[in-house]
């Protein structure tokens, strides 16, 4: 199998060591002295020219060094912190197991620990078999006809089965004080619509593979080969028929076209099968307005129901219902998803161990208490007070970078300086913990565990239909290794379980931290003005505030960016959505320019110089590119470019920096050199 470790030998070829920039690049030494603290010197590898291509500069020692793991499809900074995260959860886990200790239910540690303990518990599953799902299937086995199709869509919402479409509750983006209703597209198996569209060898090939997952599958449930066969069959058809459907990823991106608010009553009008208005009520749900975000798709779906047949849609909910509980089946039903889903799809070669993918598990739906587990025994109040200091650097640095933008008018100006000024931010974890009263979780069942917390959650979220929105939730668990921006609550979170190495660290030189976690801080508040960001006021309201000319301007310089990006061709045939990835690739360029002037700022009062023979300016821009040391497959690669809004880590690195003119002047490079952009397609938003 072919990694991403893309060119490297012919930058080994092409570059020799007398075309690097000697003052810009010091050659790596191992000498104590020549260190950079909280930046690893010996994954440079000076063969190569920052200039040239900075990635593989930074990065190509590390790859050679960490090979992907046989469980992995993706091994890099991110996963090496997940993974001392999710070690430190196990070593919890394994105690409070062991422990006799009487504790509170429904606290985090009695959720966590008996939804653990029931998965861990492999013979006891190995043993029920199909006792627990066969009830489920038996659901799905009712289906006579569009009524009871409908009907069994409606229960299936309860249980998590990814059925044709969702309904759920969040907050209402041109009224963020309330909630609403959204309902919109869904059901498909396969990682996006093009894994069926596309026609390619390797896409038929996984399209064949997958209608022979889908027919072992069945036939170890105990149908007949030929039915097993036929239902697979039928089943690629549908999802097929829904793929045709469904809205292109990067025009799910735009709140324009998916913001379509309405009367239930109307909603009920635009579909002869599928009413949400008695679905809703059903649930004894009430309200009077839904948000309608993939309109085209539902109407059509009335359609897609009468082309097939119910027992061709009767296939469709057996699939489903096995695969929302596969984690629960016996091992043959896990492995064989497995080999079609990590394997054929990702190229990932082995199983992660049985206790890693009870934490995955638990992250759907138990995060809040994991992360509770996780911060009261390991987070640093250091670490909080040090990035909230960063936090409000990097404001003020926005504030004066909106200021000095030469191609916004005073009036935009002065509406985007309430953006910044109304920024909150959280960091480490909830000021206050949800409470899971009523979740029923045993040390006995883990199918039924499952059930029970889908079910719960479910409840919970319709639960918030009339009450005021609650500003204080996260939506993410205090351990997990990441952070976002929220839009409709214009607020930036950062858990605990990223504030630590290589994003934060407390010993580390401050430029490398600034480049790091003052980079992820800065692409947070940059998605406030992203292309998509930029559509929501201060006060989080879907609400356009920019002029005419403002507006054109933006979309002017983000087109080149879009454009920018396309080119990059990571595997042949597969380039990078320009569209799809705009907003992150924003957010990067953003985040990273606004790290390295919040740098400046802090360097006002905390005098700098070289270290290693690596300037200040210089290791910011190392900081940024560490945390993006990654290796992957071509199979997660393929899967990365097709489906996900962010580009590859080497681009995450190579893409923005190329743009800037401060790394060109921080390594010496030349206009000419592959990471300087002409200064007419250079791109300077934020």
């Amino acid at each position: 199998m072919r990694y991403c470790v893309l060119f490297l030998a012919s930058w080994l070829i092409l570059v020799s060591c007398s075309s690097i920039r000697k003052e810009t690049s010091p050659s790596v030494k191992k000498d104590v002295e020549e260190t950079i603290p909280g930046f690893d010197v010996s994954n440079l590898n000076p063969a190569i020219s920052p200039c040239e291509d900075f990635y593989m500069y930074t990065t190509a020692n590390w790859m050679r060094k960490n090979p992907i793991p046989e469980s992995e499809s993706r091994w890099g900074s991110f996963n090496i912190l997940i993974e001392k995260n999710n070690e430190r959860l196990y070593a919890l886990l394994e105690e409070f197991a062991q422990s006799n200790q009487t504790v509170e239910k429904y606290s985090a540690r009695q959720l966590c620990t008996d939804f653990y303990k029931a998965a861990m518990d492999s013979a006891a599953l190995e043993k029920k078999g199909l006792e627990g799902i066969t009830p489920l299937v038996a659901l799905a086995e009712q289906i006579k006809d569009i009524k009871s199709l409908t009907e069994w869509f409606q229960y299936s919402m309860g249980l998590g089965i990814r059925i044709p479409f969702y309904m759920g509750v969040r907050t209402d983006a041109k009224n963020p004080d309330r909630y609403i209703v959204y309902w919109g597209q869904s059901g498909l198996s396969l990682p996006d619509r093009d894994n069926y569209l596309r026609t390619d060898s390797l896409s038929s090939f996984q399209q064949s593979e997958y209608k022979r997952m889908l027919t072992d599958l069945l036939s170890m449930a105990g149908y007949q080969i030929a039915k097993a066969q036929k239902m697979a069959e039928d089943i690629f058809h549908i999802e097929h028929a829904m793929a045709r459907l469904h809205m292109a990823r990067q025009d799910m991106r735009r709140p324009e076209l998916t913001f379509n608010k309405m009367k239930l009553s109307e909603a009920d009008q635009m579909t002869r099968h599928l009413k949400p208005g008695t679905m809703l009520q059903n649930l004894n749900v009430q309200t009077d307005s839904i948000v309608i975000t993939h309109v085209a798709y539902l109407r059509a779906m009335d359609s897609l129901l009468e082309a097939f047949s119910p027992e061709q849609w009767k296939s469709y909910a057996v699939w489903k219902t096995y695969e929302a509980f596969v984690d629960a089946l016996p091992y043959p039903f896990l492995k064989r998803h497995f080999d079609f889903f990590s394997g054929v799809l990702y190229g990932t070669k082995t199983m992660k161990p049985r206790w890693k993918r009870v934490l995955a598990k638990m992250n759907e739906g138990l995060s809040e208490p994991l992360g509770r587990l996780f911060a009261e025994r390991y987070f640093s109040p250091e670490a909080k007070a040090d990035v909230e200091e960063m936090v409000e650097n990097i404001r003020e640095v926005f504030r004066e970078r909106i200021q000095s933008r030469d191609w916004m008018t005073p009036e935009t100006k002065a509406k985007a300086l309430e953006k910044p000024d109304a920024f909150t931010y959280k960091i480490g974890y909830p000021d206050k913990w949800k409470s899971f009263e009523t979740l029923e979780i045993t040390a006995d069942n883990y199918l039924r565990n499952i059930q029970a917390l889908r079910q719960y959650q479910f409840r919970e979220n319709l639960s918030r239909l009339g009450k005021p929105v609650d500003k204080d939730e996260w939506f993410m668990g205090a351990h997990v290794v990441n952070a976002y921006y929220n839009p409709t609550f214009n607020e930036i979170v950062f858990p605990a379980g990223i504030l630590q190495p290589p994003f934060y660290d407390p010993k580390a030189d401050a430029a490398i931290n600034y480049g790091a976690i003052g980079g992820v801080i800065g692409h947070e508040f940059s998605h406030g003005f992203d292309d998509q960001g930029r559509k929501y006021n201060a006060f989080g309201q879907l609400s356009n505030w920019w002029n005419a000319v403002d507006s054109a301007q933006f979309e002017e310089r983000a087109q080149l960016l879009a454009e920018h990006y396309s080119m990059y061709e990571p595997l042949p045939g597969y380039t990078i959505n320009g569209k799809m990835t705009l907003g992150e690739n924003i957010a990067d360029l953003g985040g990273l320019t606004l790290a390295y002037y919040a740098f400046q700022r802090y360097k006002q009062k905390h005098p700098s110089s070289s270290i290693a023979g690596f300037t200040p300016e210089q290791r910011v821009f190392l900081g940024w590119a560490q945390v993006w040391q990654s290796n992957v497959t071509d199979g997660f690669l393929r899967i990365q470019l097709t489906t996900d809004y962010h580009s590859p880590a080497r681009y995450r690195v190579n893409g923005p920096v190329s743009m800037m003119k401060e790394f060109k002047e921080a390594w010496g490079c030349k206009e000419g050199d592959p990471m300087v952009k002409p200064s007419d397609k250079r791109v300077v938003i934020w």
